[in-house]
């Protein structure tokens, strides 16, 4: 009830009645989107589909409701049915809406469609809710997406789907959305194919701490034709590499030998062609679908720069942050003495009746003292 009540305070006078009755439990068996279905007044049941989504993905009715609300013949109860699905992305009933909501997807034949002029636009509200509930599941929810992005007969579908990839934002998409791309017809399911191209996840191949700084998808050279299409990364490793669109596997290139393919050429392909070397295979050429291949050389330029910054940086902090190293002299080695030549024993010691004198002279003993008679002379 404090839910109902939360969510009905964004409405007023009869919405606010409808939640509530849309929030009591529906013991005579009948299930509770009931109510928001027969409502006469659209603007009840619009402010009801909006705030359906704010009873929480745990409420498993409102999400059904709003499931029902997509077939209302009104454009705003249908608009704010589908941003409700919003809501429902960590339901653990997730799969279940998605599946009633890819039921609604399927296009009938072009006689159905004459029947009930409304057949493309419920489709076209179905493929924007499983854009909006996120349910990315590569078997249940891509495969009726690309579908309807590649053959369906209505540009209304064709550039809804194209919008709910975009959320998703699943590598899988990447060559299914090449058909909505080279649409010559209506620019508008062009250009959110293109939207859809550009919001496409390549993180799953990245390395760890690994940003993307530009991806595009591109058409790679096969003898000299452009056939084969592929994704091509630069990240802020640096590093370069592209992506097959059938097996998704990554192929890294050499990022020094990125260069402009044909810079000196004219029309609308100028500036789109790359070059750049393989490893083990050599020399390849892609041409971008969409963007500037000056760009590509403008990017790989700013994070070479980076990267020699960076490590200028280093270099310096760790020069300052070293302990200084102080230049100790060796103590000096004395020389061995040579075998055959002994240093001289040192001189004995003098008697103590002996004086020294000088060299080259024998030493002399000390007179006796004198006598009596030769002191008496003296």
């Amino acid at each position: 009830a404090a839910v109902a009540a939360l969510a009905a305070a964004r409405c007023s006078g009869a919405a606010f009645d409808k939640l509530l009755e849309l929030a009591r439990p529906a013991n005579d068996g009948l299930k509770r989107r009931q109510p928001l279905a027969i409502e006469p007044s659209a603007d009840v049941r619009a402010a009801c589909a909006k705030a359906l989504g704010r009873f929480g993905p745990a409420d498993r009715d409102a999400a059904f409701a709003l499931l029902d609300a997509l077939h209302d013949k009104d454009l705003t109860t249908r608009d704010s049915a589908v941003a409700s699905f919003a809501a429902f992305r960590r339901a653990p009933f997730a799969a279940e809406i998605a599946k009633a909501a890819v039921a609604k997807l399927k296009a009938p034949s072009a006689a159905d469609d004459k029947k009930d002029p409304f057949g493309p636009v419920l489709r076209a509200v179905a493929a924007r809710a499983l854009g909006l509930l996120r349910h990315d599941s590569p078997t249940l929810v891509l495969p009726p997406l690309h579908d309807a992005a590649r053959t369906d007969r209505e540009p209304l579908v064709r550039r809804a789907a194209c919008v709910a990839l975009a959320e998703l934002r699943s590598p899988h998409s990447l060559k299914p959305l090449l058909a909505p791309f080279r649409d010559k017809k209506f620019p508008a399911v062009v250009d959110a194919a293109q939207h859809a191209l550009a919001c496409l996840d390549y993180s799953r191949f990245l390395l760890p701490d690994e940003k993307v700084v530009r991806h595009a998808p591109c058409l790679k050279r096969t003898r000299k034709i452009f056939t084969t299409l592929k994704a091509l990364v630069l990240t802020d490793a640096p590093r370069l590499f592209y992506l097959d669109a059938d097996s998704l596997k990554p192929k890294n290139c050499d990022l020094n030998t990125l260069e402009l393919d044909q810079p000196a050429a004219s029309g609308p392909n100028a500036n789109k062609s790359l070059a750049f070397q393989i490893p083990g295979q050599g020399r390849a050429t892609v041409q971008l679908l969409f963007g500037h291949a000056p760009d590509w050389i403008a990017d790989r330029t700013a994070l070479f720069t980076a990267r020699n910054s960076a490590r200028a940086a280093n270099d310096s902090f760790l020069a300052l942050t070293a302990a200084p190293t102080i230049d100790v002299p060796p103590p000096p080695t004395r020389a061995a003495a040579s075998p055959q030549h002994h240093p001289p024993p040192p001189p004995p010691p003098l008697p103590r009746d002996s004086t020294p004198i000088a060299s080259g002279r024998s030493p002399v003993a000390n007179p006796p003292p004198p006598t009596r008679a030769q002191r008496r002379w003296s």
